[in-house]
C-alpha cells in the first residue's frame, strides 16, 4: 500500500524533486506501507519524481490518499465546496472581518487580477484559499502536476485499486467550521505574507 498524505506545499526552483522523496517504509514480514509525504503544487521541471516513489507506487497493489481524487470530479468538488463557501444568510465578507483584513485582501486579489466585487458573498477561508492558488499558479505552480495527482491519475492508468481516508465534504468542513475569528485570521495572515511567495520560491 502507497499512502499519500497531502499537504499545502510547493517545491520550488531551488529544491529538487529528485533529491526530496519524503518516503518512509513501514514493514512487518511480508507486509510493507509506504507513506508518503505530498506536495499540491509543482512545476514541470520537478518531474520526473524520485525513482524511490515510483518503485514504491509500482510495488503497491493499492494507493490511499487523503482523498480518493479518483472518485471525486471537478463539478462535484466545486458543487460541494461552494455550498460551504458562501454565506446563506446573505451577509458579506466585508461585514465579517476588519476593514484592515478587507483592504489587504482587495489589494491582493487587484494584484492578482481577481475582481473583489466576485469574493463578496464568500467566507474567508474561502477567499484565503483562492487568493494563494492564484498566486501559486501565478509563478508557475500547478495544482495539475501536484504529487497526489500525478499518483492518482497513474494508479487510474493502471488498473491500481484508489480509496481515499477522509471526504472532501469532511476536509471543507473542518475550514468551514472555524470560527469567524479564525477565519478571518487566517485570511489576514495569508494575504500579509503572499509577498514571501515571490522571493521563495
Amino acid at each position: 500500500v502507497l499512502a499519500v498524505s497531502l499537504g499545502w506545499l510547493a517545491i520550488g526552483d531551488g529544491i529538487n524533486a529528485q533529491e526530496k522523496a519524503l518516503l518512509w517504509k513501514v514493514s512487518h514480514d511480508t507486509h510493507s506501507i509506504y507513506l508518503l509525504g505530498s506536495i499540491h503544487y509543482l512545476k514541470k521541471e520537478n518531474y520526473p519524481l524520485h525513482k524511490a516513489i515510483l518503485d514504491a507506487f509500482d510495488a503497491s497493489k493499492s494507493l490511499v490518499l487523503e482523498i480518493d481524487l479518483n472518485r471525486v470530479s471537478p463539478d462535484m468538488a466545486q458543487r460541494v465546496t461552494l455550498e460551504k463557501a458562501i454565506y446563506s444568510d446573505g451577509s458579506t465578507l466585508r461585514q465579517n472581518v476588519s476593514q484592515e483584513t478587507y483592504q489587504l485582501a482587495e489589494q491582493e486579489a487587484a494584484k492578482l487580477g481577481i475582481d473583489m466585487k466576485i469574493m463578496i458573498p464568500m467566507k474567508p477561508w474561502f477567499v484565503a484559499l483562492t487568493l494563494v492558488a492564484f498566486k501559486f499558479q501565478q509563478i508557475g505552480l500547478d495544482p495539475n502536476l501536484g504529487v497526489d495527482r500525478y499518483l492518482a491519475e497513474r494508479a487510474k492508468r493502471n488498473g491500481k485499486a484508489t480509496s481515499g481516508l477522509e471526504t472532501l465534504e469532511f476536509q471543507i468542513g473542518l475550514f468551514d467550521q472555524l470560527t469567524k475569528r479564525d477565519q478571518e485570521s487566517l485570511l489576514h495572515e495569508i494575504v500579509g505574507e503572499m509577498k514571501l511567495l515571490d522571493t521563495n520560491i
